[in-house]
């Protein structure tokens, strides 16, 4: 049967035809919206720079990037173990290639490709892992990821960086960008509140959103967030005085700045989207062990799958919401 084209009604998917909503001076930003913008606006920084999709072009926003830099940007399919091949292979021949997927794919998947094409030939490729933790909430578990820091932070030469909100994805991605080692970007699905001021945001530095005295708080990524209202409320109803580090930079990891407040505080909880093993948890536990032996204590989703539902709904069933993290407060102080 012959086909007439002339017949055949073109449509676009409704995320191509969807515009990117990046607006600075929202109360509350998306990650993955902040960094396509920015990308865009640094394109002509860096001419080297390539950006490499598996099938996510719509979902990352980035054919913003492609409509502008067509000829900077390749469309791999959903192949991500390929796509490090790829990346890999640019970056050899002198660009600096971005890949792009969903954290739990991006990682999970090319480990392999990632630790032997990438960490140990120390090719300067730039990965962004897409909706990590469990802000993929209604795609389920087989879409959500809290092993990526652990894989990654694994890997001799990769570094890996978790922002807090949009704009400490804006912040620190030129840094990144700067950084000539392996990088693995991790991003959030959710808007999150406008927590970091612009232009605080050092790469490899952790920083103190709130000097305390009774409790060091630990965290990263939308959980910061959630932490800066928890340490308000318990200031302010149980008069608990939070010092709140967010390690927005988990490798290479300032353990000078978490140890100084551990030994001011004596204790610590750390918070975090992600598996209780080698997590940050993990992290600060080791290098306290070593120059600062303190009480800490954990809410992470605590070896255990992601599940279906809402973002919210997950944070409060996991314990990662703000009323977890005051119960849990409270409670060690006690």
């Amino acid at each position: 049967m012959k086909v007439d084209e002339k017949k055949i009604i073109h449509r676009d998917s409704s995320q191509v035809r969807t515009k990117l909503a990046f607006d600075s001076n929202a109360k509350e930003s998306s990650q993955r919206d902040a960094y396509a913008s920015e990308i865009v606006s640094m394109a002509d920084e860096h001419p080297n720079l390539v950006l490499i999709d598996a099938d996510l072009m719509t979902v990352g926003k980035t054919h913003v990037f492609r409509e502008k830099y067509p000829n900077r940007h390749i469309q791999i399919g959903i192949a991500e173990q390929n796509m490090m091949g790829i990346a890999a292979g640019l970056a050899q021949m002198g660009k600096l290639p971005i890949a792009h997927s969903l954290a739990v794919f991006g990682i999970g998947r090319t480990f392999d490709q990632i630790r032997e094409s990438i960490c140990y030939s120390e090719l300067n490729v730039k990965i962004v892992g897409y909706h990590a933790g469990l802000t993929l909430a209604p795609d389920g578990a087989t879409h959500q990821t809290m092993e990526d820091i652990a894989l990654m932070t694994s890997l001799p030469n990769m570094s890996v960086v978790a922002p807090a909100d949009a704009q400490q994805t804006i912040d620190l991605l030129p840094q990144i960008l700067k950084n000539d080692t392996p990088t693995y970007l991790r991003l959030l699905f959710p808007n999150i509140p406008k927590t970091i001021k612009p232009g605080t945001s050092v790469y490899g530095k952790s920083q103190i959103l709130n000097e305390g005295s009774d409790i060091t708080i630990i965290a990263n990524g939308q959980l910061v967030a959630k932490c800066v209202q928890a340490a308000k409320h318990l200031k302010k109803e149980q008069n608990i005085s939070v010092e709140l580090i967010n390690i927005h930079t988990i490798k290479p990891y300032d353990f000078e700045t978490v140890n100084k407040s551990l030994q001011k505080t004596g204790i610590g909880l750390v918070v975090e989207e992600h598996n209780s093993y080698g997590g940050i948890g993990s992290i600060v536990s080791y290098h306290s062990a070593l120059e600062c032996p303190t009480k800490i204590e954990y809410l992470n989703t605590n070896d255990k799958f992601g599940t279906t539902g809402l973002p919210e709904e997950l944070l409060e069933a996991y314990g990662l919401s703000e009323s977890s993290i005051i119960k849990k407060v409270e409670d060690l102080i006690k």
